[in-house]
């Protein structure tokens, strides 16, 4: 039996087929699919968008984003894709594409720790809301060796493999140990790598901004170890997913996101945002 999930993820040549599709329908012609890079992605922008005007699609990743965006680009108006910026605000590369948004941090989890009020909420179930400044601060600060480590692989394309292993990282543990490890766990075409290599690097790219270096996952993994010392248990699923329900369109509408895709809806006839409007509408 299919499950609700099965519905949002679908291949990615089905999805494109979707899309073209859809202008040929009259139930379709007005609908706007929103490509997004993973389920929770989904859970998340679910509730931030017209939920009549849009259809969500999973692509499991942002190669799968491109492949979309190159294909139906200059096919169809009816799909935007949303994307996890990464390093791009850093290296201050903007989107490709018409269709494509980056989000206003690294990731949307940075983007949402960027909300002081957002993070405050959640950590008042934890009884922490006063130290949410200091917990989000704290755990980036924690992570920053390893983000510039991710950052030196993506602009110098050395094969590091650095996914899911802030799992691995050991309190106390060393930038040495943490290269190390990282080296260990990457395949064996990767090209050798020093010390000193990434501390140069982070020498010539030193930035303040750790809402744009840093991995949202690595930082709410922290966030959680943490909570867990001083409160109650909890893990970093529990975490994100109380930080996606915290996460409102009260938030989202003071977004660079927000503004780039009504932007967009407005050059093109669709109507697919909350607005300010919308909401007094609801309320009424």
């Amino acid at each position: 039996m299919a499950s609700i999930r099965d519905s949002y993820e679908k291949n990615i040549g089905d999805i494109i087929s979707e899309i073209k599709l859809a202008r040929h329908s009259n139930l379709g012609k007005d609908i706007v699919f929103v490509l997004v890079e993973g389920i929770d992605d989904v859970k998340l922008y679910s509730k931030l968008f017209l939920e009549d005007n849009i259809t969500l699609r999973s692509t499991e990743g942002k190669n799968n984003i491109y492949k979309a965006l190159k294909e139906l680009t200059g096919t169809t108006k009816q799909f935007i894709a949303i994307k996890d910026a990464d390093f791009d605000h850093l290296n201050k590369k903007n989107p490709e594409y018409e269709a494509l948004f980056f989000t206003d941090k690294h990731d949307i989890e940075m983007t949402m720790l960027a909300y002081p009020e957002a993070v405050r909420s959640v950590l008042a179930e934890y009884l922490l809301p006063e130290k949410s400044d200091e917990r989000v601060r704290e755990a980036m600060q924690g992570v920053a060796y390893l983000s510039y480590i991710r950052w030196f692989n993506e602009v110098e394309k050395c094969g590091l493999d650095c996914k899911g292993i802030i799992h691995s990282v050991k309190e106390g543990m060393t930038n040495a140990e943490l290269i190390a490890l990282v080296k260990s766990r990457s395949k064996s075409e990767c090209r050798e790598v020093s010390q000193t290599e990434i501390d140069d690097f982070i020498e010539k790219n030193k930035t303040d901004d750790y809402f744009n270096l840093c991995n949202g996952h690595d930082v709410i993994v922290c966030m959680a170890i943490t909570i867990s010392k001083e409160s109650e248990k909890t893990s970093e699923g529990k975490l994100a997913k109380d930080l996606r329900l915290s996460f409102s369109n009260e938030y989202f509408l003071h977004t660079t996101l927000y503004s780039n895709i009504l932007a967009w809806q407005k050059k093109n006839g669709f109507n697919i945002l909350y607005t300010k409007q919308t909401k007094q509408e609801g309320a009424a």
